[in-house]
């Protein structure tokens, strides 16, 4: 069973502006260049409070909601990522990962400075109150996209990482040299590292599924989405994926070895055969595949290109 390509990621059509946007950001706090970005000289720079009482800002958060939306908040509160205060100006994260703190402000900092976000009508609170779903690629509302690209672009620094991500040949290595080298977490240097890309190169998540296991006890793995560099989703846009990953399916061993596999694979795409190189990656929680349109012998090799 094969899945169509609805699964595709896209990014939105208020890319042009984030990206100039987030540019102005950079440059107003003297980072361009600076890795890891200093989120916080972003945050300093665009006059926004880096809240460190939590309570206070929960308090604020709380009492602009009516009593059901409350009660749903509290229940979620173990969930929070972040908050983002138009009123006062304010952001807050929680104590977490360098990583996973870094995007969450960037993206609190993203619904600040993105001018659209500002809705300022009745019945419409004056917070973002995020989430892991909300800080993720699976997320479907514009505004938390919009402020993920925001956070993506400050992070990565635009074309910089460009240059960057064509030096590497394509490879999990690659990608875990980069995160590092930006203080992100892998998945996103992943999903960043692909899209930046001038040759045929995607990438696929798979996620567990909460009710059905395999015959060892593990979690199937389902909810394919994927996303493709430029040419890639020209030429392959309408790849066929595998819906769900069972144990014997080569992607699978990545999982059980905890460690990066790599094989071929031939997948439909627009009713002919086609064979790409693949890398798998289990991060304990989502398997990961690199797709590459399968080079010609000989030019596989070095990680690096020149």
């Amino acid at each position: 069973m094969t899945l169509p390509n609805s699964h595709l990621i896209i990014s939105p059509e208020s890319a042009p502006e984030i990206i100039r946007i987030a540019d102005r950001a950079l440059r107003a706090a003297g980072a361009r260049g600076k890795l890891p970005t200093p989120i916080e000289d972003l945050i300093r720079a665009a006059k926004i409070t880096d809240e460190g009482d939590a309570e206070g800002v929960v308090k604020r958060f709380l009492s602009s909601l009516n009593e059901g939306r409350r009660a749903f908040f509290r229940s979620s509160m173990q969930k929070l990522r972040g908050i983002a205060d138009l009123r006062e100006r304010a952001v807050y994260v929680p104590t977490d990962t360098a990583p996973r703190v870094r995007f969450a402000k960037g993206h609190e900092l993203g619904h600040q400075l993105l001018y659209w976000h500002h809705v300022n009508t009745d019945g419409v609170s004056p917070f973002y109150h995020d989430t892991e779903y909300t800080l993720s690629p699976r997320v479907r509302d514009l505004f938390d996209i919009e402020a993920n690209l925001f956070s993506s672009e400050v992070i990565f620094q635009g074309r910089e990482f460009t240059t960057r991500a064509r030096d590497y040949r394509p490879s999990f290595d690659a990608v875990f040299l980069l995160a590092d080298l930006h203080g992100a977490s892998r998945q996103a240097t992943l999903r960043r590292y692909v899209e930046e890309q001038d040759e045929m190169l995607a990438a696929v998540s798979y996620l567990p599924s909460r009710y059905d296991a395999d015959e060892n006890g593990h979690a199937i793995l389902r909810a394919p989405r994927f996303f493709g560099s430029p040419r890639f989703v020209q030429k392959y846009g309408d790849v066929q994926l595998p819906a769900e990953i069972k144990p014997e399916h080569p992607w699978a061993e990545a999982r059980h070895l905890k460690e990066a596999c790599e094989g071929e694979i031939d997948l439909d795409c627009g009713g002919a055969r086609v064979r790409f190189w693949w890398q798998a990656w289990w991060n304990t929680y989502t398997l990961l595949v690199l797709l590459r349109r399968k080079p010609p012998l000989g030019l596989v090799g070095r990680i690096f290109r020149n």
